[in-house]
């Protein structure tokens, strides 16, 4: 498996710290709790600093002046096909750990 690079890197734990957001504040579940959430955030913002062009993210327009202290106004700064994408991703995380934790259960 290749190794992300620093960009590869803070683009995807921006989509993670988004989808988490979107399952949290719009769908009103949670998957993972607030410490672990709040790692991911001070992660992104450790891997910011060493991080060349940090603006070229897949959404840095999102994050661009993110400080790690909530995820509520993410969502509603997407472009509307950012939006419907992840989304459709959220909804699909929460599907299938619903469908795993069923599974558990058994």
């Amino acid at each position: 498996m290749a190794k992300l690079s620093n960009l590869e890197r803070c683009s995807f734990l921006q989509r993670k710290i988004i989808i988490n957001s979107i399952i949290y504040y719009e769908l009103n579940e949670s998957l993972m709790s607030d410490q672990k959430f709040d790692k991911m955030c001070k992660n992104l913002l450790k891997g910011i600093q060493y991080t060349k062009n940090y603006e070229r993210s897949d959404y840095f327009y999102v994050f661009y002046d993110f400080d790690g202290s909530t995820g509520f106004h993410l969502y509603h700064r997407l472009e509307d096909d950012d939006k419907e994408y992840l989304m459709h991703l959220a909804q699909h995380v929460l599907k299938m750990s619903k469908r795993e934790n069923r599974k558990n259960e058994k």
